[in-house]
């Protein structure tokens, strides 16, 4: 008999299978369920078929013991053999922690069942379904007995296209189109890895609290992103939750930067063991009304694919909290109804004020400096040093700066109706606040790409060297 390996040992992960009984009665599962299909006639290749998913394949039937049925009792003898018992029960402990009043082997049964609602639609039918389905499962056996898991996050995007493959992945991240027709042949991976995400969706995303629904969509825009992370017993879920939201929080950020396009997603989530599979209990798809804009025009990746693969690197490494002002400024800018016409058309309405408001805030933010002066003169020379030989006149954004500056006070003290109708003092007027949306979300790109050498984000010292006439190499989307 095999003695248990210690916790803190490590077993030659990179064999397979790590656990050869377990792999063989999942084939053995896999078999019976291919030849239940074949025997009905059902067509692994069709819309109609697919859309059938998920299935119950395995489980405990009224409280009756593993051992009640052959499948099911060589499956749970195991995961729950000496050496493997240990990381099954942490496994269950983790991602089934929000779960109640089942037995260790109910919720080993639902895993597995998990996975092969995720698997068979994905490889079953293809002609190279025996290699499919082995590579999902080393993922999901690695997930199950290693000390890490892999997260996959998602997310349905708006506003934010990718038509022509522009954008490269990148850091984990990347995008990719989920659709199907009932007319389409799904007989190759590149057809189902479309296909089964959408039909997947649809069935686990449910509108909620005046949510859009989207049963009746013929395509999604999602956004993918997949890293490894060490397992948590306590909290597992919680943390999948809360990173799925910043990697979500981060790209939209950046879109929003490189585009001006109010992109939202009001669909977000993550697949990870346990929930994998589409459905109500597989992966977690929530549903976010008020992340909706109702408003806004797209970008496509040709123009913001090559921004993306410069920007996401630092802003994924970025501390959460050190990008939150700026995310929550730029989102409420992006809120802002217009009266009429495009966003930050120029219209000089109310939400214009607001948005100069919330310009301000973000930039404060990125030059914690006080004073008008200091932080015009800050934010020129730092743009003149990103647009070095382009022509930009840092005089001139001075002027500017100083100047939104000023209908900020002049609005801070009560005085709206002077702003409102350009009798302001200043050169430049309210109608401008477009542009100066683009210095902002310039600045914000600077501050992202340019941590210190502790990895802080502070632009002040490169703008305090740039304004006594020092050069400084600042990173931009286009130096090396």
């Amino acid at each position: 008999m095999c003695s248990e390996t210690p916790r803190g040992s490590r077993r030659n992960e990179s064999a397979f299978p790590i656990n050869p009984s377990l792999y063989s009665a999942v084939l053995g599962v896999k078999a019976s369920i291919a030849q239940q299909f074949k025997t009905e006639g059902a067509d692994p290749n069709s819309e109609a078929f697919l859309t059938r998913f998920p299935f119950v394949f395995v489980e405990e039937i009224n409280g009756e013991g593993p051992t009640a049925d052959p499948i099911r009792e060589s499956l749970v003898k195991a995961a729950f053999s000496e050496e493997f018992r240990s990381r099954t029960q942490e496994v269950i402990d983790t991602f089934y922690a929000n779960w109640s009043g089942g037995t260790p082997e109910y919720y080993f049964l639902n895993l597995i069942n998990d996975f092969l609602n995720y698997a068979l639609p994905r490889s079953l039918g293809l002609p190279d379904e025996d290699t499919v389905f082995e590579d999902l499962y080393r993922q999901f056996e690695a997930d199950l007995f290693t000390d890490s898991y892999t997260l996959h996050v998602i997310a349905l995007l708006k506003n934010a296209y990718d038509h022509g493959g522009h954008f490269r992945p990148t850091s984990g991240l990347s995008f990719f189109w989920a659709d199907s027709n009932p007319r389409f042949v799904l007989n190759s991976s590149r057809l189902r890895n479309r296909a089964v995400p959408f039909l997947e969706i649809k069935k686990s995303a449910h509108p909620s609290f005046g949510g859009m629904d989207i049963s009746t969509s013929h395509s999604f825009f999602v956004l993918a992103f997949e890293e490894t992370r060490k397992k948590k017993k306590r909290d597992g879920l919680a943390e999948a939750h809360r990173r799925s939201e910043e990697i979500t929080k981060k790209t939209v950020l950046a879109l929003r930067l490189l585009t001006a396009a109010p992109v939202y997603a009001e669909y977000r989530g993550f697949r990870a063991l346990g929930h994998f599979s589409g459905g109500s209990s597989g992966m977690a798809l929530r549903n976010y009304p008020g992340e909706r804009i109702d408003r806004g025009f797209g970008s496509d990746a040709q123009s913001w694919g090559h921004g993306l693969e410069r920007l996401f690197p630092p802003l994924l490494a970025a501390p959460m909290d050190s990008i939150a002002v700026v995310y929550d400024k730029i989102d409420d800018a992006c809120r802002r109804q217009q009266q009429r016409g495009a966003p930050f058309d120029g219209v000089a309405t109310k939400p214009a004020i607001d948005q100069l408001l919330d310009y301000f805030q973000a930039l404060e933010a990125i030059i914690p400096i006080e004073g008008s002066y200091q932080i015009a003169l800050y934010a020129a020379v730092l743009l003149r040093a990103a647009h070095r030989g382009l022509g930009l006149k840092a005089g001139e954004v001075f002027d500017f700066i100083k100047d939104m500056h000023t209908l900020r006070n002049e609005v801070v003290h009560g005085r709206i109706d002077k702003v409102l109708l350009g009798r302001a003092n200043t050169t430049y007027k309210i109608a401008d606040i477009g542009r100066f949306r683009q210095y902002v979300h310039e600045l914000a790109i600077l501050y992202l790409l340019n941590p210190d050498q502790k990895g802080k984000l502070d632009l002040r010292k490169a703008a305090h060297r740039l304004a006594v006439g020092e050069d400084v190499n600042l990173r931009t989307l286009y130096t090396p």
